[in-house]
């Protein structure tokens, strides 16, 4: 064996002998929280809401009496999946229209 041969064995031993001595470190637990007491108010939906519901549920019953939306969940017409969906409408809303710095497109 020649030195220096020698020596990277010794390097390596060393190396081997200093990491064998790492411990990894034991991760703090977080600190149990207290239960948070129920919000007080919390009526549910507001009269606006409901409102809401019943305005876009009388839209729907209308458009299924009609004929005109869709209830069987698609077919070969419909090649999109919703995630295909969520993608879309993520990159309309976040990079087609607002502009880093200047706000809302229009």
């Amino acid at each position: 064996m020649t030195a220096g041969q020698g020596l990277r064995v010794l390097a390596g031993l060393v190396l081997a002998l200093a990491l064998s001595a790492c411990d990894m470190p034991v991760p703090d637990a977080p600190a149990p929280s207290a239960p948070r007491p129920p919000a007080q108010g919390d009526d549910g939906p507001s009269a606006r809401s409901k409102a809401l519901v019943a305005h876009y549920a009388r839209i729907e019953r209308d458009l299924k009496g009609r004929g005109l939306l869709r209830v069987d969940g698609g077919g070969p017409d419909t090649p999109f999946t919703d995630t295909d969906l969520m993608r879309n409408f993520e990159r309309i809303v976040f990079f087609d229209e607002y502009a880093p710095g200047a706000g809302f497109r229009s």
